[in-house]
């Protein structure tokens, strides 16, 4: 999710990345019937996506930071200027602190209640990739489908990164991504920088990795399905509520055959890439 999806300049990873965190935190309390809904972790999603947008301007990587990752002169421009790899870091420790510092308002109720509206009987753009890969490559992790609703509507509703496609990536990257926990520091920098190198290159240096992989399958996506990746772009829909997003999807056709196009676009690069 780095750079805007593969680095492809959509939405920030350090949201993508908040979204996935809060519904982590509470996944034991997702199931039907507890206190806390998928609709209270949506709302808590979108808040603090408004939240990112009002501080910084955009969620949108591209908006922010001018960089362009598919260019040798772009990705110089961002990894020599200090500014710009400060402002990111400070970003995350920022969000971060909001995260831990507004969680408990989840857990309380102060802030959240239970919509009367099924939200938990809609379609999830990348709950639903995430299974149908899994189904037809055998690789899957069925805690992250639990929790990858918060990318419906494009991030908590927001518009942001299509959940099709972010679903498409978190599925590559359960195969061919880097597990930060277990690798050292200077393996993680490496393969931070082998990725963004792979970018460029017709031929990846070392073995095939998310960012070497994921740059065919959005460039796939795109010949398929259009080259914009945010969901308000795809969609013509500003969401305005969770209610707005659950009528839009359980009646919409176009998504549905993007949901389709993509988790077999997906899998074939999984397949392929074994």
């Amino acid at each position: 999710m780095e750079g805007g999806c593969v680095a492809q300049g959509s939405t920030c990873g350090v949201v993508t990345g908040g979204a996935l965190g809060i519904a982590r935190m509470y996944q034991q309390q997702l199931n039907p019937g507890e206190a806390l809904s998928q609709v209270a972790v949506m709302r808590s999603v979108r808040y603090y996506v408004d939240w990112f947008s009002e501080r910084y301007g955009s969620t949108r990587c591209f908006d922010r930071s001018g960089v362009d990752f598919n260019t040798l002169s772009g990705q110089l421009r961002y990894l020599v200027s200090i500014p710009k790899l400060f402002r990111c870091a400070s970003q995350v420790g920022h969000a971060v602190n909001y995260l831990t510092l507004n969680s408990n308002d989840i857990i309380s109720g102060k802030t959240f209640e239970r919509d009367s509206f099924p939200y938990e009987n809609s379609p999830h753009c990348a709950q639903k990739v995430l299974v149908s890969i899994r189904d037809k490559t055998g690789f899957g992790y069925s805690p992250l489908e639990q929790i990858a609703f918060v990318f419906d509507g494009g991030v908590g509703a927001s518009g942001g990164l299509c959940g099709a496609i972010a679903g498409a990536v978190m599925a590559l990257n359960l195969h061919h991504g880097t597990d930060l926990r277990q690798s050292s520091y200077l393996r993680n920098a490496h393969a931070f920088f082998k990725g963004h190198a792979n970018l460029l290159v017709k031929k990846p240096f070392g073995r095939k990795d998310t960012f070497f992989l994921g740059k065919r399958l959005i460039r796939e996506i795109q010949r398929e399905a259009g080259s914009t990746l945010e969901c308000s772009g795809i969609t013509g829909e500003t969401f305005k509520s969770l209610d707005d997003f659950s009528t839009y999807i359980q009646t919409s056709d176009g998504c549905g055959k993007r949901i389709r196009s993509i988790s077999e676009i997906a899998s074939k690069v999984i397949l392929e890439s074994m």
